[in-house]
């Protein structure tokens, strides 16, 4: 039976009315819509043409209508907004557009690269938390847009950032980013189509404290290059820094700061007729010691054609006393070469050991020439027994083949970058290691063995002195507390796991030592990272009560980076292993049964004689055979390499190797199983390698483990 359902009359009216009301609503959301394009448009062009009265009123009801307001072609409102206050001289205004713009953006989900690179030196120099932070997400976010399709002038803006980054970037992660030459300046890098990702990725990693919540080092850069930018901008090379601000993006602050001074007693000797010199030839310069980092960490710059570059000693001199000493006033000439020189390392001397023996030389030589003036007459400088134009051009040749050598002991044992983070603290020496086994659900678990090393939980001498100026005077009890991350693929946090270790009752003196302890992560299933931390704390006794330890001061850190691990292979039909669990036992050990039961992870580098060393590994999807049991070999091999410097003379690798192999029958897919190493008869020093080889004798599969150790007698 088929039925009719009839509406009312006025239903049928609302229905209408309700169709209409939806295409009135469209067509004035479209109306709304072209009248803010048609604002945005004209405030841009006005702030462009420099008519900034008339584009503030615009943009300003533009964003306070749409704060994240973002065209596809000239970006954020608010980034405009904000570039007519500030050529108006309003920066507090001009501040506060840009904040308002990127909390609108960011809560949206979006970024404009404009309004981000325009805001972000101002935010990373604040020294604020909140600011610092939201110039940390303003960065990422530029460096993630590099996988986006941007706008020239945008990515003339992120290349800038790139220039700043070559400055502290591996050459191993260039080679990565790059489709072309690793070494090819900034702005030329051709960079593969994922580089974004790969940068954010690895700044990620640099995270020097996975205890907090913050990117120290990351910030720490951010930082700096604000504050190069302030002091040291230079426009026209790619990073918009002159050498001094592209050496403190590197390493900060220097410990020692000079500008060698040109007004001394003895350089007014120089301004003599016949030869034009003034204090005006002598350049501008600033002098950078970082001997925190190396004795070679030392930096001269001289200021050059509008900025400053890297010099040595000799762009110091005005050019007409470097040369010249032969000719008719080449002894007047060489004179004041040495009252200059004089004036130079008399200043740089006690600043750097390698200045110290030249100023040595020109002091001794200027001692000479005064007493020859005195006793001898201007004519008797040139019967000496090094005229004044010798000794000037010996000593020009020898400086800048000290500064060269400076030059190369600089590029050799500097490092490419250095953090502060650490530099205020006291370091505690940790020895990990870890080993992945395969858990019943199939994913890995990552066991981590770790000790501090014998005698390292001490406080040094100089923390004990100022504890105990604060009140703490027992140095017996600590609160260790380790920060374990997981970190996935990119290296995004998975999971923090927080543990703490009370120890008490440890001697105040000598070797002191914890047990191995030994932590455990669970859950991986592909390519994972690890980071690890210990803080060390004294117990605050005066907060603590009956149930709880309250920590006091943090004493020592340390941290611990494991990257690039893979899961296990959780595949029943692939045989799989384990890493190796080195163990041990003090003494000798013959019987194996025992040796398990006495037997402790052991995380060190060094094993030496007197400590019985196993390995503890498991086996896993094994095949049964026809007797529904598994049968395996396992084999191991133990090579210790420059054992025999008699072999190494003759050019051998002078390696000596013990192995031996083992069959075993089993009922299980999965076994456990211990070796008991030998290495009593070892003497002397070397590098251990052990490999462990499983062989599957019914699928005739096979699986290798290896770990490397140093052997100390």
């Amino acid at each position: 039976m088929r039925t009719s359902r009839r509406y009312p009359a006025f239903c049928l009216l609302l229905l209408l009315w309700g169709g209409a009301a939806a295409s009135a609503f469209a067509q004035a959301a479209d109306s709304a819509q072209a009248a803010s394009a048609q604002a945005f448009a004209e405030g841009v062009e006005a702030v462009q043409r420099g008519a900034y009265a008339q584009a503030v009123p615009l943009l300003a009801e533009l964003v306070r209508q749409a704060p994240g307001y973002v065209d596809p072609q000239h970006g954020a409102a608010a980034y405009w907004l904000g570039r007519a206050y500030q050529a108006q001289g309003d920066a507090p205004a001009m501040r506060a557009a840009w904040r308002n713009g990127l909390d609108a953006l960011r809560q949206a989900g979006r970024f404009d690269v404009r309004l981000g690179d325009a805001s972000l030196p101002a935010l990373a120099a604040s020294g604020q938390r909140d600011d610092v932070q939201l110039a940390v997400w303003i960065y990422l976010n530029l460096l993630a847009s590099l996988d986006a399709d941007l706008l020239p002038e945008e990515r003339a803006l992120v290349n800038r950032h790139l220039a700043h980054l070559a400055l502290i970037l591996p050459a191993s992660v260039r080679r990565r980013l790059m489709r072309g030459e690793a070494d090819a300046p900034a702005e030329g890098w051709s960079m593969r189509e994922d580089a974004g990702h790969l940068l954010v990725a690895w700044w990620r990693s640099q995270d020097p404290l996975p205890a907090t919540r913050h990117n120290e080092r990351l910030e720490e850069h951010l930082e700096r290059v604000a504050y190069a930018g302030q002091h040291y901008a230079y426009a026209e090379r790619p990073t918009g820094l002159d050498e001094r601000g592209e050496v403190y993006v590197r390493f900060g602050k220097p410990d020692r700061q000079l500008s060698v001074s040109f007004n001394s007693p003895e350089i007014e000797e120089v301004f003599q007729p016949g030869v034009t010199v003034s204090l005006s030839d002598f350049p501008g310069n600033e002098f950078w010691l970082y001997g925190h980092i190396d004795r070679a960490a030392y930096y001269l710059f001289v200021e050059d054609r509008g900025t400053y570059r890297v010099g040595t000693t000799e762009d110091l001199i005005p050019r007409p006393l470097r040369y010249g000493f032969t000719s008719g006033r080449g002894t007047q000439k060489a004179v004041m070469l040495v009252a200059v020189l004089q004036t130079i390392y008399r200043q740089l001397g006690p600043l750097h050991p390698d200045f110290a023996p030249r100023y040595s030389e020109v002091e001794d030589y200027a001692d000479q020439i005064a007493y020859a003036r005195r006793f001898g007459g201007s004519g008797s400088l040139n019967t000496q027994a090094q005229p004044p134009s010798v000794f000037a051009e010996g000593f020009l040749v020898r400086s800048q083949s000290e500064d060269d050598q400076a030059y190369g002991r600089r590029e050799q044992y500097v490092p490419r970058q250095y953090t502060e983070v650490f530099r205020e603290e006291e370091i505690l020496p940790v020895a990990v290691r870890t080993a992945r086994f395969l858990d019943d659900d199939g994913t890995t678990r990552t066991e981590i063995y770790w000790s501090p090393e014998p005698g390292a939980l001490m406080p040094s001498k100089k923390q004990r002195e100022q504890l105990e100026e604060e009140g703490y005077g027992a140095f017996e009890a600590y609160l260790l507390r380790l920060t374990t991350v997981q970190k996935t693929a990119q290296y995004e946090d998975r999971v923090v796991n927080l543990t703490h270790y009370f120890i008490d009752e440890l001697p105040t003196r000598g070797e002191a030592a914890i047990p191995v302890q030994q932590a455990v992560v669970r859950g991986d299933t592909g390519l994972y990272h690890l980071a690890l931390e210990w803080d060390q704390h004294l117990p605050d006794r005066r907060r603590s009560d009956a149930r709880t330890m309250a920590l006091g001061p943090r004493v020592k850190v340390a941290t611990h980076r494991v990257d690039s691990l893979r899961a296990l292979d959780a595949d029943a039909a692939a045989l799989e292993m384990s890493d190796l669990r080195p163990t041990y036992v003090l003494g000798e050990v013959t019987d194996p049964d025992a040796f398990d039961r006495a037997a402790a992870p052991y995380p060190f580098s060094v094993i030496t004689p007197e400590i019985s060393l196993g390995l503890y590994f498991e086996a896993y999807h094994l095949a049964f055979g026809s007797d529904d049991r598994t049968h395996f070999e396992i084999a191991y091999e133990v090579r210790r390499s420059g054992a025999s410097s008699l072999l190494r003379f003759l050019g051998g690798r002078g390696d000596e190797i013990t192995s031996a192999r083992s069959t075993y029958t089993g009922a299980s897919r999965t076994a456990r199983e211990s070796i008991l190493l030998d290495l009593s008869e070892w003497q002397g020093r070397g590098e251990l390698e052990v490999v462990v080889r499983l062989t599957d004798l019914t699928t005739g599969r096979q699986v290798a483990r290896s770990l490397r150790l140093e052997l100390s007698s």
